[in-house]
């Protein structure tokens, strides 16, 4: 149950989807009393169980990214366990599965921030396409510095100083440059 929540977290399931899923299996399996915690960082889930007594078990989570097709196959996972509540040798053979399905390439990571950014700037009333432009280039540049600061497993709090940083900048020299 805790390496089903900690995917869900780590493919960018929402925390309330990941909480309420594992409260469900633990109903399916005939846990009488379930209490599950979850943040961006660590999943904790407590059981009472009437053999057991009460159990916890809390797993901390490294990296998040955004894996829709990851955290739809978790969900169906989760809908096929509420259900027909397989055996663990089955939910493990589609665990397995699941962490084989291909993570997004790094030019399409890249190409998604670039969008992202231009598309927020035509939202936001760009005024030129020399603007918008200019927008694509400063999201796809971030992505860049995203993409290689994950590579270095820096700190979640730095990669977004650092891409702000570098945002401000970018934007300071585009209007500089009377480009925006």
């Amino acid at each position: 149950i805790m390496r089903i929540a900690k995917l869900m977290v780590s493919s960018g399931a929402e925390i309330y989807r990941v909480e309420e899923s594992v409260t469900r299996i633990c109903r399916a399996y005939g846990v009488e009393n379930a209490d599950v915690y979850a943040t961006t960082s660590q999943v904790v889930v407590t059981v009472e169980m009437p053999d057991y007594g009460i159990l916890t078990h809390s797993g901390r989570i490294n990296r998040i990214a955004n894996h829709v097709e990851r955290v739809d196959r978790l969900n169906n996972l989760v809908r096929c366990m509420t259900a027909e509540t397989p055996d663990a040798e089955e939910v493990e053979k589609y665990l397995a599965e699941v962490q084989q399905t291909p993570s997004y390439s790094r030019i399409s990571r890249l190409l998604s921030f670039g969008l992202i950014a231009g598309t927020f700037c035509v939202f936001f009333g760009a005024r030129s396409a020399t603007e918008t432009l200019l927008a694509t280039a400063v999201g796809c540049l971030l992505g860049l510095c995203t993409i290689a600061l994950e590579d270095m497993d820096a700190n979640k709090l730095l990669i977004r100083f650092a891409c702000a940083f570098l945002a401000s900048v970018l934007a300071f020299l585009g209007v500089r440059a009377g480009l925006a």
